[in-house]
């Protein structure tokens, strides 16, 4: 199977699309102007990898003190477009 599928992971025969995931966050950080903070992360990078997607319903606590949720990608739009 890997010579058929060279550019795939031996494991689940995935091809490697971490060039095009690297490219669609830029877009959206872009078109979001998400910019990055002094520790180098974006809202986009913390929503899908700290909160997975929502799914570990992490509280963020604004620099006033005010705590909410981002749950979903519905809800990150809002909070982005509204900042």
């Amino acid at each position: 199977m890997g010579k058929a599928f060279p550019n795939a992971f031996e494991a689940n025969l995935m091809p490697d699309n971490s060039v095009l995931e690297g490219v669609l966050l830029k877009v959206l950080r872009e078109a979001m102007d998400d910019r990055v903070d002094m520790d180098g992360n974006t809202w986009i990078d913390w929503f899908i990898y700290e909160n997975d997607f929502g799914l570990r319903k992490l509280t963020v606590v604004n620099r006033d003190g005010s705590k909410f949720h981002i749950a979903n990608a519905s809800e990150l739009y809002e909070f982005l477009k509204n900042r």
